[in-house]
């Protein structure tokens, strides 16, 4: 039996998470920061964030139904909605505690047990718990047959030991089982299981997440922090607007003219164009968690045998790669074996090269985006 359980770190987060981004953020994101009051001492502190994080757009559309067949839906889902753990993307892939503070999984690799945290509520005030986790986990069985779109979870049972205890069984043995249900966001019964989920447009969604929807029109979203979010309360940041804007050049006049404090895009010659040209100016190429790996197919063929796996791995200078596609986060050995005297880690699984099931880190600091 693997127990993985650890403490989570709750640093709390702006961002949000896409792929490599390129982040303009104009200096009238000092009116986010805390000020003396004093007169002529800068900007007032709002705790207003106005930001577009998905680049040029025409307009948002207001459907937060995680099932709906709609083609137009909205955007920032994982802002309201948590899953039980999540997926570290910037500490190597290492599984982290969430709405869900440990697990265990049997030695078949076949079966997962949750334990959710204690006093979790949904923004409503209705307490979250074991049942929302079969509720969600179930969807896939519950609807098929339907015109919704519901993703097959490969799971076969799900079980409410208690309140607080969910165990899960997989329709096989898997090692990328615990991945595969930190994609899932939880979903609140008393809300979702009264609806007909095939027009149902959840205007505004009832999550475990920091955020509620304030106002929302065509043009601009508004969300608000939560109060009583089971985490730490987002600091400086009460309110955030997405905006919308039709085009990259657009978004560079917002974010030039003070009107945006934030927006995802690039920005040609940003030093000279736009980081020179005023105080606290800032322009940053990051990762916001993709991965590139080479996979190897471990059952048959060549690639079966792990010496060949090693040889094939062995043979490509992965530091090249990144220097022809940088993506700002350094090189992951997933096979855990040393390059210089091929001997095997600590780390090292007895699969060869296969991938594992990963387990908690220790808690550290890392760029944490909004929601899971």
């Amino acid at each position: 039996m693997i127990n993985t359980s650890t403490r989570l770190n709750r640093r709390l987060f702006l961002g949000a998470s896409l792929a490599t981004a390129a982040v303009a953020a104009g200096c009238s994101a000092e009116r986010t920061k805390p000020n003396s009051g004093a007169a002529g001492g800068g900007a007032a502190n709002d705790g207003v964030l106005t930001m577009n994080f998905l680049g040029p757009g025409p307009a948002y559309y207001r459907n937060w139904n995680p099932f709906t067949p709609a083609e137009n839906k909205s955007i920032g889902a994982a802002y309201f909605y948590e899953p039980l753990i999540r997926i570290n993307r910037y500490a190597g892939f290492t599984a982290e505690p969430w709405l869900a503070e440990k697990w265990e999984i049997n030695d078949a690799r076949t079966e997962l047990t949750f334990t959710l945290r204690d006093k979790v509520t949904w923004s409503d005030g209705e307490a979250f718990d074991a049942d929302d986790v079969v509720f969600t986990l179930t969807a896939p069985e519950r609807y098929k047959g339907t015109s919704l779109v519901v993703p097959d979870y490969k799971i076969a049972r799900v079980a409410k030991i208690d309140a607080r205890t969910v165990k899960v069984t997989m329709k096989e043995p898997g090692l990328g089982h615990l991945v595969d249900l930190a994609t899932i966001k939880m979903l609140p019964q008393h809300i979702v299981a009264k609806q007909d989920l095939t027009t149902w447009t959840n205007d505004s969604p009832v999550g475990t997440g920091p955020w509620t929807v304030k106002a929302f029109s065509p043009q601009q979203i508004t969300i608000q922090g939560r109060d009583d979010y089971w985490g730490e309360p987002i600091p400086f940041v009460k309110e955030c607007r997405w905006t919308v804007f039709a085009n990259e050049d657009s978004g560079r006049a917002l974010v030039s003219q003070g009107k945006l404090d934030l927006a995802t895009m690039a920005w040609p010659n940003a030093r000279q164009t736009f980081m020179d040209k005023g105080k606290g100016n800032t322009y940053q190429v990051f990762p916001t968690g993709g991965g590139q790996a080479l996979l190897f197919n471990c059952a048959k063929g060549a690639t079966a045998d792990k010496a060949v796996r090693r040889a094939i791995s062995m043979s490509i200078d992965f530091a090249k790669v990144l220097t022809l596609y940088p993506v700002g986060t350094p090189m992951y050995s997933s096979p855990g074996w040393r390059r210089r005297s091929g001997a095997r880690s600590s780390r090292r699984s007895s699969a060869g090269s296969c991938w594992r099931p990963m387990s908690p880190a220790p808690s550290r600091s890392w760029p944490r985006p909004v929601g899971p």
